[in-house]
C-alpha cells in the first residue's frame, strides 16, 4: 500500500493507498505522471492482511471492477490471493481483455516474487 513498495513490483503512484481515498497508478516510461494506466477507489483495508480496490484502466470503457488481495499465514510462509471480478460486465469484449489482464497480473506477480526473494 506504500507508494515507494508499488512501483517496485506494480505501477508508480503518487500516493500511498489509504482507505476511502482514490488512487491512480502510472507507467514506468512516464516519469511526470502524466498518463494514468489504472485507478480506482480503495473500499476496505485491514493491514496486514486485506485489500479491497475498484479498479478500471481505459480499455474498459467506465466499466469498474474489483480487485481483492488477501495474505493468509501458512506453514513457512504467507499465501497470497488475489481475485479480479466484475469483467463480465463488458460482455464479449471482456474475454479478449481478461486475456491482457491475466497475462499483466502474471508478470506484475512474477515481480512482486522477485522483491519478496
Amino acid at each position: 500500500t506504500k507508494a515507494d513498495k508499488i512501483a517496485l513490483w506494480f505501477h508508480p503512484s503518487r500516493d500511498d493507498l489509504a482507505l476511502g481515498e482514490t488512487f491512480e497508478l502510472y507507467g514506468h516510461d512516464d516519469p511526470d505522471q502524466k498518463s494514468r494506466i489504472c485507478w480506482g477507489n480503495v473500499l476496505e483495508m485491514e493491514p496486514p492482511s486485506r485489500l479491497v480496490y475498484s479498479f478500471t484502466i481505459r480499455q474498459m470503457n467506465g466499466v469498474i471492477t474489483q480487485v481483492e488481495w488477501r495474505l493468509t499465514e501458512v506453514a513457512g510462509g504467507t499465501l497470497l490471493t488475489m481475485t479480479h471480478t466484475g469483467l463480465e460486465q463488458m460482455g464479449d469484449e471482456g474475454f479478449a481483455l481478461f486475456s491482457g489482464l491475466d497475462r499483466g497480473w502474471d508478470r506484475h506477480l512474477s515481480s512482486l516474487r522477485d522483491q519478496c526473494a
